[in-house]
């Protein structure tokens, strides 16, 4: 005997104006949308290609081998649900909640179209067909927005029945960050009118919901009303859909647009106060959810919602200086080792930022560079960039204080990398500058050597011996993370220093040093064993037919942005820059270029003043408190082939006595799981890889061309 369909109880839904029962996969509600499409055809978001669309091809397969199909075939559900109606079911109507598949037979299709506003569409049954193809598309709704209603024990769609709030996981301030997920969306509510919804999806899946106007600019900040924590399922919705009826129904006409889904670091969480930071390429913002004290006749929790991406319109970003102080210059035989009034600092070649201590509270340091920029904030900040980031705080003995440091980066051996290679994690997203930073051991580092301000109080114009004694105190507040400069004061250890930058023994620098009075308010004077000059990128020129085909000669500059050009720059650059240099010179031209020559004709060190070309320049580096960042953010991709480059030499000499093709490429790829991800760049660097014997080189080209 053939079983009698169950029926839902709990399911209020109506087809026109008759009720009628639904079947449910398994004969009961589905628990997610999978149950009901097992193929990944999710009912809530019908792939139309628009709402006038209605027929679509009935060969699109569904419910390959599902257990609606397998359920249907041991219970001999196949009747149609229509009351009354006792026909074989040859369609399946599909519930926009994921409720599951009503059964209807071919004669009463047009009695479930007539409302077909919360189901996805109907689907052909045939038994016939080969297994995994019996239910294909039919119909599908006339709207491209599903209808949602809630579902069984849910007050409202994605509501729980008791409307509770639950409580905020927490996340302290000092401890590691955790990597939730936030959504984003419009509601065009017809009751409450139109506003903002955001959730935030804790690592338990429960998402916290907060209702508000318009998202806060940069600086300000907007009233949030808390809602009732919603299931993770009904947050995570990235495609429009409406709400018919109830609570925060939808208004005639208009449906809920998803703005984003996407991950989020929670640097604090709490259930009074929550700060997040939204990544997305080269921008981060900040916000902060903070609670306030409650109203009279307030029924939910109210809190602020604060836009905390920093910006130079407010207070706080008036303050960051926009420039840097000016250096004087003298070749290093001129310095006087005997003047006592003198001390001595490596010159570290990194990038010139500004940290700002706010030294109390549940503020951490924010790492800044002094340039202006375009963007909407006017403000370039790495502070994200750096490990723990949120670790790094001040006392109160360095409240309000802000200090100039050289940001610069050491590798797994301590040795200082290349300023194009800073450059690349400078100006690159917080992700990637983390991912960079992580596959090329690399770490990031501050070393202060100048005071703007300290406990409020202007230190710009104070002697160095004053800035001296607060740059160790800051050292001593943030624990290291604001590193104090080595000071040589005796003629012995200024002649010690001296030597080893010359000699090229020291790991933090080889350009020179810098001369600070103590006594006086003197700008500092720097002296540089390798003086270089600043040229402008004008033109990148290829090299000669039959030479390295696709890579770039070098560059054609001047010295200064719009002055004639003079002369070619055409050594001092590797395989991988000069590839991406010619694949991509709009990257280039526009750079400031740091170039040593063998000797200069005019004998001149200012730029501006030059005029002829110098003699045999070489590439150094690029000046990176010089060159548009925007110009620096595709660097990360040199820095990609360098690192494979890198990990296939290292590879080789690994296993150089047996000199295995296969097994330089297995260790290659276990030293980096990103490698083969990184296939189209394998081929460019494994032609810079120094293997001596010709065969095994070729065939790791052939191997990495092969499966590129």
């Amino acid at each position: 005997m053939r079983p009698e369909p169950k029926t839902n109880p709990g399911m209020k839904t109506r087809i026109g104006a008759r009720p009628y029962r639904v079947t449910t996969v398994l004969g009961k509600a589905s628990k997610s949308p999978s149950e009901a499409f097992p193929t990944g055809l999710t009912p809530e978001v019908p792939a139309v290609d628009s709402p006038a669309v209605n027929e679509f091809e009935s060969s699109v397969a569904a419910d390959a081998g599902g257990e609606f199909e397998k359920e249907a075939k041991e219970r001999s559900i196949r009747t149609c649900t229509k009351d009354g109606c006792k026909e074989p079911a040859t369609h399946g109507v599909h519930w926009a909640d994921g409720r599951g598949m009503a059964l209807c037979c071919e004669n009463h299709i047009g009695h479930f179209e007539r409302t077909l506003d919360d189901v996805v569409g109907i689907k052909k049954y045939d038994p016939d067909a080969p297994k995994g193809k019996q239910y294909t598309w039919f119909r599908k709704a006339k709207t491209g927005a599903p209808a949602l209603r809630p579902g069984p024990g849910e007050f409202a769609p994605g509501i729980a029945g008791d409307r509770g709030i639950h409580n905020i996981p927490k996340v302290r301030p000092r401890a590691d960050n955790q990597e939730w997920t936030a959504s984003l969306s419009m509601h065009p509510a017809a009751r409450r009118g139109d506003h903002h919804d955001l959730r935030l999806v804790d690592p338990k899946g429960r998402a916290h919901s907060w209702a508000f106007q318009d998202v806060p600019q940069p600086g300000k900040s907007t009233y949030a009303v808390q809602q009732p924590t919603h299931k993770k399922r009904y947050a995570l919705r990235d495609k429009p859909f409406t709400i018919p009826e109830g609570y925060g129904a939808t208004r005639p006409g208009a449906q809920v647009e998803p703005k984003f889904v996407s991950g989020v670091e929670v640097v604090e969480a709490g259930n009074d106060k929550i700060r997040f930071l939204k990544h997305e390429g080269q921008q981060t913002q900040e916000f902060v959810l903070r609670k306030l004290t409650p109203s009279m006749g307030s029924v939910r929790p109210m809190f602020a919602l604060h836009n905390a991406t920093k910006n130079r319109g407010t207070g706080e970003g008036k303050r960051i200086p926009s420039s840097k102080p000016k250096y004087k210059e003298i070749a290093p035989e001129a310095i006087n080792l005997e003047d006592d009034e003198q001390v001595m600092t490596p010159k570290l070649d990194g990038a010139h930022v500004l940290v700002d201590l706010p030294g109390t509270g549940d503020k951490f340091a924010r790492v800044f560079s002094y340039r202006p920029t375009a963007r909407e904030t006017g403000l370039i900040e790495h502070t994200f960039k750096f490990k723990d980031f949120q670790k790094r705080r001040g006392s109160e003995a360095v409240k309000n204080t802000m200090v100039r440091a050289e940001c610069w980066g050491t590798d797994k051996d301590g040795k200082a990398i290349p300023a194009e290679q800073l450059g690349g994690l400078l100006n690159a997203g917080v992700l990637k500058s983390r991912e960079k930073q992580r596959e090329m051991g690399v770490k990031l580092r501050l070393t202060g050597f100048d005071v703007v301000r300290h406990n409020g109080r202007n230190m710009e114009k104070k002697p160095f011996a004053e800035k001296l004694e607060v740059l160790n105190k800051v050292n001593k507040a943030t624990k290291g993370f604001i590193e104090t400069p080595e000071v040589a004061r005796t003629p012995e250890q200024k002649k010690k220093m001296l030597g080893e930058i010359k000699e090229r023994v020291r790991k933090d620098t080889d350009e020179g040093v810098v001369l600070h009075t103590l006594a006086k308010a003197e700008p500092p004077t720097k002296a540089k064993f390798k003086p270089d000059v600043d040229v402008y990128v004008r033109k990148v020129f290829d090299k000669p037919r039959g030479a390295a085909k696709g890579h770039a000669g070098g560059f054609e500059y001047s010295f200064t942005p719009d002055g004639p050009i003079v002369g070619r720059v055409g050594t001092g650059f590797d395989h991988a820059a000069r590839k991406d240099m010619m694949e991509n010179p709009e990257n280039y031209v526009g750079r400031v270029a740091k170039v040593k020559s063998v000797r200069n004709s005019e004998n001149r060190t200012d730029p501006s003043q030059m005029t002829k070309a110098l003699r045999a320049p070489s590439f150094r580096g690029w000046h990176l408190d010089k060159t548009d960042p925007k110009l620096m953010e595709a660097d990360h991709k040199v820095l990609e082939k360098k690192a494979v480059a890198e990990q296939l030499r290292q590879a080789w000499l690994h296993v150089q006595d047996r000199a295995q093709p296969e097994q330089i490429i297995d260790e290659a790829i276990s030293r980096s799981a990103r490698l083969k991800r990184l296939k189209p760049v394998i081929r460019d660097a494994a032609e810079s890889v120094p293997i001596p014997q010709s065969d095994v080189h070729r065939w790791i080209q052939e191997r990495v061309s092969d499966d590129a």
